[in-house]
């Protein structure tokens, strides 16, 4: 795994019981479909948060984009594959996202070629102090 960070990402108030729930279901999900590289990355802008996890799997169907957040949902190469999964990890990543403020959406890795997945919170920051 490649861990890319920026210098000074600010904060975000979360709930440590729940948050890390989403992402453990990232890096998780990541590595059961990477076939070599996972990169998790975060980044400030402005007063926004961004962490993504990006891998170099098969990636997902874009028909399928929003419905991989729905309960249950499994896509149909998962299941004809015997990939194991009730389809209830992302559904319940996109909550826990969203009762803090943010948001998680997906897309293909422009990098890797697989699944990018982005969370997205408001953040904190408070620029250093300069004399």
């Amino acid at each position: 795994m490649k861990l890319r960070a920026s210098d000074d990402l600010g904060w975000i108030e979360i709930d440590p019981q729940i948050m890390p729930y989403v992402t453990q279901n990232l890096l998780s999900n990541a590595k059961k479909y990477a076939r070599e590289n996972i990169y998790l990355s975060a980044e400030r802008v402005g007063e926004r948060l961004f962490i993504v996890v990006e891998d170099d799997g098969r990636g997902i169907n874009q028909a399928d984009y929003k419905k991989i957040f729905l309960p249950f949902y499994r896509g149909k190469v998962d299941e004809e594959a015997g990939i194991s999964g009730f389809g209830l990890g992302l559904s319940i990543a996109l909550q826990v996202a969203q009762l803090h403020g943010g948001s998680l959406s997906v897309t293909r890795s422009e990098e890797l070629g697989g699944a990018k997945f982005t969370l997205e919170f408001p953040c904190k920051y408070r620029p250093p102090v300069t004399t």
